[in-house]
């Protein structure tokens, strides 16, 4: 996958938080060390600006997990479902970075942000200062990097629909930076509002992966068979509402994408994922995204079916290699 001027291995992206802040075991409540993700583009869980304290307890390190089985996290394993309320739980960028781990990643990867101030001006200050920190530190990087800008996590409080205007201040702010920029949103941003966020010229993509805040879609999602309440257990718990992953999100995305490309006319700018969890899925994806589909991106798989993440990373790495020796071949023959 291109994304600006790097070439980045392979077309799947893992969802932020499913390989932890450097692709380590996260101890999520699942076997996620049988995930093989060999052949895909590793991002990192989402980071404030800030060390936050979210809903799952860490170490003393402040990137570790320190329950095996977080709390605010429910997964129901048979039917796929996971809905989630960790809401950026770590020890913020600086922290982050002081580690030196990012610095010493060896292949192209992405560093996911959130700026999680209650105003629009208070967030466009984190991540002016979010950048300025990367700028001072983007020379010790030994692989390029790019850095992809969340604005819609459920669990954070904001409401996606009146922050999409906040992307085009963002990559306006970033663009000096010299990277490449993803704008990670969920199914509430509009097809309409995607695509005129991939036409600033700083976006190198746009990412559909975010869970879907609790009771959205309740025509097409089941709330109460899948969790059995009205209301979200993690409330009960003492947390948010939470946002869900699993099968049902795949028809919704699937639909998402068929708008997104009718109103479109660009090629290859969107990085899809959401309720993946069979090479079948993926494959339906990738039809239906072509020629807009830039890659995909796991995330629930890990945690419910570990043993398909490699096979379903073969299969669409394979799809994209063919479709890019076609369109060499086709250059070729024209020239």
């Amino acid at each position: 996958m291109r994304l600006g001027e790097i070439e980045f291995p392979g077309y799947v992206m893992n969802a932020s938080g499913a390989r932890g802040f450097f692709g380590e075991d996260y101890r999520l409540p699942h076997p996620s060390f049988l995930a093989d993700w060999t052949g895909s583009i590793f991002v990192s869980k989402t980071t404030a600006l800030h060390p936050r304290k979210g809903f799952m307890p860490m170490c003393e390190d402040g990137i570790t997990p320190r329950e095996r089985f977080p709390c605010c996290i429910i997964v129901k394993p048979i039917g796929g479902h996971v809905l989630n309320c960790v809401s950026l739980s770590g020890p913020g960028a600086k922290g982050l970075i002081m580690s030196g781990e990012w610095q010493e990643r060896t292949e192209p990867f992405v560093i996911s942000f959130m700026a999680t101030a209650d105003t629009f001006e208070e967030r466009i200050i984190e991540w002016f200062q979010f950048i300025t920190l990367m700028g001072r530190v983007k020379g010790a990087f030994r692989a390029p990097f790019a850095i992809e800008i969340n604005i819609s996590c459920p669990n954070v409080g904001h409401d996606a629909t009146k922050l999409v205007h906040e992307a085009k201040h963002m990559l306006d702010v970033g663009r000096p930076l010299g990277v490449p920029f993803i704008v990670n949103i969920n199914l509430l941003v509009t097809p309409g509002e995607a695509v005129e966020i991939s036409r600033h010229p700083a976006c190198a993509a746009v990412s559909q992966s975010n869970s879907i805040p609790w009771g959205a879609f309740p025509e097409r999602i089941p709330w109460k068979k899948i969790f059995g309440s009205d209301t979200s257990p993690l409330v009960k718990r003492g947390f948010g509402l939470g946002g869900y992953s699993g099968p049902y999100a795949l028809p919704i995305l699937l639909d998402w994408i068929h708008a997104v490309r009718c109103a479109s006319s660009g090629n290859q700018w969107l990085i899809a994922g959401g309720g993946i969890q069979s090479v079948n899925d993926a494959e339906a994806v990738c039809r239906v995204g072509h020629p807009i589909l830039k890659g995909i991106k796991l995330g629930v798989v890990c945690i419910v079916r570990p043993w398909r993440v490699q096979p379903i990373i073969r299969r669409v790495n394979r799809h994209f290699e063919s479709l890019d020796r076609t369109k060499r071949a086709k250059q070729g023959s024209a020239t």
